[in-house]
């Protein structure tokens, strides 16, 4: 599921990150929420797929780190420190 989240937040929303990597919305959604235990290794498959595709347009196109997920990191960290 942390592959999921990363997806997510370098697409910038579920229905994009769906489509970048080939599955249905319903199955993103279902991976996301945790409504499932198990998926189909195809499913897997496709998800890291996209990361590692997504890590790689991000960093050729200059960013180690999708601005996402620094703002996202930022976000968890105020909240770990209760700002």
């Amino acid at each position: 599921m942390p592959y999921v989240i990363e997806l997510i937040d370098r697409c910038g929303s579920p229905e994009t990150a769906a489509e970048y990597a080939g599955i249905g919305t319903s199955t993103m959604y279902r991976i996301r929420h945790a409504y499932h235990e198990t998926m189909l290794r195809s499913t897997a498959h496709a998800i890291l797929d996209a990361v590692k595709r997504k890590r790689a347009e991000d960093r050729a196109d200059g960013n180690g780190t999708h601005p996402r997920m620094v703002e996202r990191a930022r976000r968890v960290e105020r909240m770990e420190r209760g700002l």
